[in-house]
C-alpha cells in the first residue's frame, strides 16, 4: 500500500515540476471543466482543468467592482475595430455563475457607461486552446497544500512555446486501436497493437467454435487492394501480424482478457 501511495505522490509531484504535452481536451458533464489527456514524463495522465468565462469591457469612465462573483482587472489590451480604448477591463466569471445569471449580466452590460463588450461569446474550448496550446506547465509561483488534487484552474497553468519543448517526439507515444463490429448475431472486438504487430480478437457467439479464416492472408489482400488505389504504404499495416482469436459466450470474459492485455502494457 505504501509503495502504491509513493508512486501516486511522485506522479503528482511530476505534474508540478514537469512540462505537460497535451494530447486532447474533452468537455466533461461539469460546467466549465475540461478533461485533458497529457503526456508527463512518459506517463499518460488525465487532468481536469476549470475554465472561467473571460471577456473584455471598454468603459467610458473608470468603475469599481462591487460583484463578489466576478474578477475585474484593468488591462491595456487592444480591442480592434478601430475603437478607442478608454478604461478596458478584463472580466472573469465562473462559467456556472455566468450561465445562471446571464440575463442579469447582460442587463448590467447595457449601462450607458459601456462603450463595447468583446470576446464574450468565444467558446470555452477555443479559449483553452489559445491559452494553453499543446504544451504547458504549472506556474512556478503556484503552491498547493494538496498536490494530489487533480483539478487545476486555467490561470494556475502557463503556455510554453515549441522552442522550449519539442511536442511528442517520435516514439514517445504508442497507440493501440479498438475495433468493434456486430454481424449475424456475433460481436467482434479487436485490439490492434501496431508497434509489435499483434492483434487480439474476441468473438461473442452462442457457441465456442472458431471459424475465422486465415487473418494474415486476409489482411495482406486488403492491403494490396489499397496499395493499388494509391494509398501510402506508411498508412497500411503491411507487416505480418500475430493474431490471437478467442471465442466466448460471455462478454465479460472478453473484456477481462482485453483489460489484462492493456494493463500489462503499462
Amino acid at each position: 500500500m505504501m509503495v502504491k501511495f509513493t508512486h501516486i505522490r511522485r506522479a503528482a509531484e511530476h505534474l508540478h515540476t514537469r512540462r505537460w504535452q497535451i494530447i486532447s481536451y474533452e468537455l466533461t458533464d461539469q460546467i466549465g471543466i475540461f478533461k485533458a489527456w497529457c503526456l508527463v514524463e512518459h506517463e499518460l495522465v488525465q487532468i481536469k482543468i476549470q475554465l472561467s468565462r473571460i471577456f473584455y469591457v471598454n468603459y467610458r469612465t473608470s468603475i469599481e467592482n462591487n460583484n463578489t462573483h466576478e474578477q475585474l482587472k484593468q488591462t491595456q489590451r487592444s480591442i480592434g475595430y478601430e475603437r478607442t480604448v478608454n478604461n478596458c477591463s478584463k472580466r472573469v466569471n465562473h462559467e456556472n455563475h455566468f450561465r445562471d445569471y446571464y440575463t442579469d449580466i447582460m442587463t448590467d452590460l447595457s449601462n450607458p457607461n459601456i462603450e463595447g463588450v468583446y470576446e464574450m461569446n468565444v467558446p470555452l474550448d477555443f479559449h483553452l486552446l489559445i491559452t494553453l496550446g499543446c504544451i504547458c506547465s504549472v506556474r512556478k509561483e503556484q503552491h498547493r497544500t494538496n498536490i494530489l488534487l487533480n483539478l487545476y484552474q486555467y490561470d494556475e497553468l502557463e503556455f510554453l512555446s515549441l522552442s522550449e519543448q519539442t511536442y511528442l517526439q517520435a516514439g514517445t507515444l504508442q497507440c493501440i486501436y479498438l475495433y468493434i463490429h456486430q454481424d449475424n448475431g456475433k460481436l467482434f472486438i479487436g485490439l490492434f497493437i501496431p508497434n509489435n504487430c499483434r492483434v487480439f480478437i474476441g468473438i461473442l457467439d452462442s457457441i465456442r467454435e472458431n471459424h475465422m479464416p486465415n487473418l494474415n492472408k486476409l489482411l495482406k489482400n486488403k492491403c494490396e487492394k489499397r496499395l493499388q488505389r494509391g494509398i501510402d504504404t506508411n498508412s497500411l499495416p503491411i507487416n505480418e501480424h500475430q493474431f490471437e482469436v478467442k471465442v466466448d459466450t460471455d462478454i465479460q470474459n472478453i473484456w477481462k482478457r482485453l483489460n489484462k492485455i492493456i494493463a500489462n502494457r503499462k
